[in-house]
């Protein structure tokens, strides 16, 4: 990754600027790299599985049989995601915001207060 180059004694004010518009160049082109989507691989595992790389940030692995039965329901896993899609998150979008608990009122306050206050009476 590449650092923020600091001013040097005998360097004048353009050569330092061409090397932080040179580092800024280098830290774009490695950005870029990283959000580009990552190349979909397989590899056998040591417990002999077929590993996935490439579609999250752990491998996807299951053995040979489960995958033929993955592709198996793939018509019926598309149809449901077709059927769902408008429900479906999809990536770079916002999170809906948390459900705030309802505030309770004053006289809710009060209320169980006094109950709080009864059973501790009556113990």
């Amino acid at each position: 990754m590449a650092t923020i180059p600091v001013r040097l004694q005998n360097e004048t004010e353009k050569q330092y600027i061409q090397r932080l518009t040179a580092a800024m160049a280098q830290m774009q082109t490695e950005l870029e790299q990283k959000s580009k989507p990552a190349t979909i691989t397989c590899k056998v595992s040591e417990k002999g599985a077929v590993s996935v790389y490439g579609l999250q940030r752990m491998p996807v692995t299951l053995y040979a049989e489960q995958w033929t039965r993955l592709k198996a329901f793939m018509p019926t896993l598309e149809a449901f995601i077709e059927a769902n899609d408008s429900k479906l998150a999809k990536k770079g979008d916002k999170k809906p915001d948390a459900v705030q608990a309802p505030t309770p009122s004053a006289d809710q306050l009060a209320a169980a207060l006094k109950m709080l206050q009864g059973q501790q009476a009556n113990a």
